[in-house]
């Protein structure tokens, strides 16, 4: 009934709130359903409040769960590892993330660093378990999309220094390419979240508005670069397979960046990067014997052009002021679309 109110279209996200806090009122806290569970009841009410809206409501019931178990802890002198873990008010990590991850969207970062640092502080007590990858990419991620630089680039420092032994090298790295242009979250937690906290600081130059920010991200993509090779030498020499941090989505985010400056030469220089990418996109769409290096042109992965690609081309022109510039590169995506609407991940719907 929760989730039923948070996705109804028939009520206002207050009213959703309401109906939601009155079901967690009246009908569990008040009955004996409120001392079964107890966790996952809490990550029920606080998924619906966060889904309508309700960030601030779904943190109120966050901060009530630690609380209760704390005072829990300390009421009862609970100090072994096996009991706290079957405790059942114990928050978990996928509770914490859920608000965190829903701050970010909302363009609100200081508000997921605070539920981040309320599970920090408990985990040094040994009362939940650490933050994971995934927690840190979200937080990341939040600070990204307001174009917070510095915030992003210190988060990914402490990430590095905390959990670089802990990193699965099998998965896929992540593209997270919806953020570029929009806002969404993928739920993940492997190495494909440590390539996307990458990505969230490149895309945090990109949101800056700094005039030296496509310099910038040029740079760490030559340093991103740098690290992909590096371990392609490690596994060349019997190490672990590692997916590539670069990717065509990191150079997606420099024609995002290209796009926001608002010049003719940023335009022109979105223009020329398109067509490099367009070119390898065409070299690895018609060459089949190419070896694997020449195949990713150092960007870590084949070249697909998608549809933020053409978009942001057409953005940085129209941004420069030069309609007809953006009006001929739509034509050109149009004509694409009309006669091979699959390839490369156009959408005819799109």
């Amino acid at each position: 009934l929760m989730e039923a109110y948070s996705r109804s279209k028939h009520y206002s996200p207050k009213d959703s709130r309401h109906e939601i806090l009155d079901i967690w009122e009246n009908k569990i806290q008040s009955t004996k359903l409120a001392h079964r569970d107890s966790t996952k009841l809490y990550a029920r009410a606080c998924h619906a409040l966060a889904g309508c809206g309700q960030l601030d409501a779904a943190h109120n019931l966050l901060d009530d769960l630690c609380r209760r178990y704390e005072e829990d802890i300390v009421d009862n002198n609970i100090s072994n590892d096996s009991e706290l873990a079957r405790h059942n008010l114990r928050p978990d990590r996928v509770l914490f993330t859920t608000l965190i991850s829903a701050y970010g969207r909302a363009g609100r970062p200081q508000e997921a660093q605070r539920v981040f640092d309320t599970m920090d502080k408990m985990a040094q007590k040994n009362l939940v378990k650490d933050p994971d990858f995934l927690m840190y990419c979200e937080l990341i991620w939040a600070y990204g999309r307001v174009g917070d630089t510095k915030s992003t680039k210190a988060l990914l420092q402490r990430m590095i220094q905390t959990m670089e032994d802990d990193i699965d090298v099998e998965a896929a790295p992540s593209t997270r390419q919806e953020d570029v242009n929009n806002s969404d979250t993928t739920n993940t937690n492997s190495y494909q979240d440590w390539a996307s906290a990458w990505n969230a600081v490149l895309v945090s130059w990109a949101n800056s508005n700094d005039p030296h920010a496509p310099e910038y991200i040029r740079m760490m993509i030559k340093e991103l670069e740098e690290m992909d090779r590096q371990n392609a030498t490690k596994q060349n020499s019997g190490g672990k397979a590692r997916q590539p941090l670069v990717t065509a989505y990191s150079y997606t985010i420099l024609l995002h960046c290209y796009a926001q400056q608002g010049t003719i030469d940023s335009a022109k220089a979105a223009e020329e990067l398109f067509a490099w990418m367009k070119q390898h996109q065409q070299k690895n769409d018609v060459t089949n014997d190419v070896s694997a290096d020449e195949k990713h042109n150092a960007s870590g992965n084949s070249m697909i052009l998608d549809r933020n690609s053409y978009l942001n081309v057409i953005l940085a022109w129209c941004r420069a002021g030069r309609p007809e510039k953006a009006e001929a590169h739509l034509e050109n995506f149009c004509r694409e679309v009309r006669e091979n609407p699959n390839q490369h991940g156009i959408e005819p719907s799109s």
